[in-house]
């Protein structure tokens, strides 16, 4: 990817697509008016961030290298990887359970297992009312 500075937008990308879904009260990759794509694009990062898949035989880009997820403070959770259940009381446990959802799901698990991703962008929002919006954009 290359600079530090290239790190913290695709990071600032995450956290203003969370507070935009928090915004609307609803996940999506639209959202605020911006497809995923635009988000690449006003940030400098379309052309960067478009990666091959694991099989080099198609490009990635857009809602290709996003996840995103919302849970909700207070709610318990039971993780598929273990059968753990937990309340969702912070939003590290909050993460955790969203990696967990998109590790239980063949598509997104391969969205964040794509070997030619370097970086992670990760937004994590808390409305007051609980949810916990989290966007995690490859690059």
């Amino acid at each position: 990817m290359g600079t530090l500075a290239d790190e913290s937008r695709i990071d600032e990308m995450a956290l203003n697509h969370s507070r935009a879904m928090a915004g609307q009260g609803y996940v999506a990759h639209d959202a605020a008016g911006f497809t995923t794509m635009d988000r690449y694009e006003a940030f400098g990062l379309a052309d960067r961030c478009r990666l091959t898949d694991n099989s080099d035989t198609s490009i990635r880009e857009g809602e290709a290298l996003e996840t995103v997820d919302k849970k909700i403070a207070g709610q318990n959770y039971t993780f598929a990887s273990d059968g753990r259940t937990v309340p969702i009381d912070d939003e590290v446990t909050a993460g955790r359970a969203a990696v967990d959802t998109w590790f239980a799901t063949s598509e997104t698990r391969q969205k964040l297992l794509l070997e030619e991703a370097s970086v992670a962008g990760v937004g994590v929002v808390v409305t007051e009312r609980g949810g916990i919006y989290v966007t995690v954009d490859l690059c």
